[in-house]
């Protein structure tokens, strides 16, 4: 017998990797696994069990399980903290002209 909640969480699983398999397009950028490492490579022909993936590396094309074929999600942006200390009224003046300043760079 299986634990409680374990059906549950099998569906689950089984919706999202339904889900991920469904967001791929043609000619999006995508990640497919190649023997036992995962590579970058762009999305030729989707099928549904087989896609067919050109690499980056090399520029071959290549038959691939569908299910070993994944979106490349991109790293996300670096992001930088600024720490600001004193009184609240100085800290709310700097803010506020952080905000300014960003918004004439934009």
């Amino acid at each position: 017998t299986k634990p409680p909640g374990a059906e549950e969480a099998e569906a689950e699983a089984k919706r999202k990797q339904e889900e991920e398999l469904a967001i791929l397009e043609v000619g999006m950028k995508v990640t497919a696994k190649f023997g036992s490492e995962w590579k970058d490579a762009e999305l030729l022909e989707l099928g549904d069990a087989i896609v067919k993936v050109k690499w980056d590396d090399d520029e071959n094309e290549e038959q691939v399980i569908r299910g070993n074929v994944k979106r490349k999600v991109d790293p996300p942006e670096e992001v930088e903290h600024l720490l600001l200390f004193g009184p609240l009224r100085g800290r709310l003046e700097v803010e506020a002209s952080m905000y300014s300043a960003i918004e004439k760079k934009a």
